[in-house]
């Protein structure tokens, strides 16, 4: 190696959406960092490509009205497609203004927050060998450096390898593993929802984008990605949402494969390590869900470490840690909201129900976007987050 660097405050592993949140947040506030991926930008991510009107804020509040001029299609519901003989029409759920789901392209999200991001901080495109923690400060190897920083932060997605290095426990994984594919996909129709349908134990979710594409993303059992992956299977199932949707669907590039999804580390944060994004908890990609964890996390991470005053390294990891589990809570119950909303008796007598009551179908629902995007403080979102998986839990029960 030709030597080692020991003058950044933080260093960040991974260049992606919670990643590059981070090191922006940390270059405006005057902190040294440097920023490490090997990956070659615009790059490919399986991802449902929505984002919450949360995350949008957030953002724009970092990167201002430029990041507006971002391509993007705004999607103001759902649309539930129904899989049950009993249920004859989808079930519309409305979002208000403020709460609204963007969709927008991954890899050219992920692009122009790397390209703010290297404004204010060391960009390296290397790959990070290994890692070594001490109680002073933690140590970045490549393959030709070694960079000592007071703090690291951790992004590098559903790999543990780097993780497993900093000492950190596997994942907790649901009993069920749940895994996804995405398509980008050529879309002749005009749309402002995300529309979702039921498939077996799992989900497709069409998200449209701008310039006339959307995305198509799929949620279920490892078999229904293996399926997925075989063109018949595919041209199929696009074949029946078409059908059902009354729309058009042209793939435009080959699929690619995440997972497992509803996955999450027992402890985000050890010593001078943070994990954020993917690396702490897989969300399902319901609603913006997953990319709007990636840029909380990021950016919690980096407002606790720009504001540090004490050298008490447990207590500021022990404060991230509780703080990102508050602003996940209501995300991950969010998802199995829907999903039991989807597939259990229960949710389909709810959907029948509601559909004969709008207004309260669409009062109900903003309340469960209310808690979604709540302030991750409030006793409020915390408690609605609770009351949510319990009736998820109650949905999910079969009935006689």
């Amino acid at each position: 190696m030709s030597g080692e660097r020991n003058d950044f405050d933080v260093g960040i592993v991974g260049a992606s959406l919670a990643g590059s949140t981070a090191a922006i947040l940390l270059g405006k506030r005057g902190k040294r960092v440097i920023l490490f991926d090997d990956a070659q930008f615009p790059r490919r991510k399986a991802c449902g490509e929505g984002l919450s009107a949360r995350g949008w804020s957030e953002l724009l509040s970092l990167l201002g009205n430029s990041f507006a001029l971002l391509p993007h299609t705004t999607l103001h519901g759902y649309t539930l497609y129904p899989s049950f003989s009993s249920l004859k029409e989808p079930t519309q759920l409305e979002l208000e203004e403020d709460s609204t789901i963007w969709g927008v392209e991954r890899s050219s999200l992920d692009t122009q927050l790397l390209e703010n991001a290297r404004r204010g901080v060391e960009f390296l495109n290397k790959k990070v060998q290994r890692i070594e923690q001490s109680q002073q400060s933690v140590c970045v190897h490549t393959d030709t450096q070694s960079f000592r920083c007071t703090h690291l932060i951790l992004a590098s997605g559903i790999s543990r390898v780097l993780s497993k290095q900093c000492g950190f426990d596997g994942p907790v994984l649901p009993q069920a593993h749940r895994f996804g594919a995405s398509i980008l996909c050529k879309l002749d129709t005009f749309l402002e929802r995300v529309l979702v349908f039921p498939y077996d134990h799992g989900e497709v979710f069409l998200t449209p984008l701008a310039q006339g594409q959307c995305n198509v993303s799929i949620l279920g059992p490892k078999s229904f990605v293996q399926d997925f992956l075989e063109p018949s299977f595919r041209a199929k199932l696009l074949a029946e949402i078409a059908r059902q949707a009354n729309l058009s669907l042209a793939e435009r590039l080959s699929p690619i494969v995440s997972g497992p999804f509803g996955r999450h580390m027992e402890r985000s944060a050890k010593e001078r390590v943070f994990l954020v994004g993917d690396a702490a908890e897989v969300l399902d990609p319901i609603g913006g869900m997953g990319m709007t964890q990636a840029i909380l996390s990021g950016k919690l991470a980096a407002t606790l470490l720009s504001e540090q005053t004490s050298e008490e390294v447990d207590t500021l990891a022990n404060e991230y840690c509780r703080q990102r589990e508050s602003l996940s809570l209501p995300m991950r119950a969010f998802g199995s909201f829907i999903h039991a909303l989807l597939h259990s008796s229960r949710g389909r007598t709810a959907q029948a129900t509601l559909n004969q009551m709008p207004l309260i179908r669409a009062w109900l629902f903003q309340q469960t976007i209310d808690i979604t995007h709540g302030n991750p403080n409030f006793a409020k979102t915390r408690l609605g987050s609770r009351m949510l998986g319990s009736i998820s839990s109650f949905l999910s029960e079969k009935t006689a």
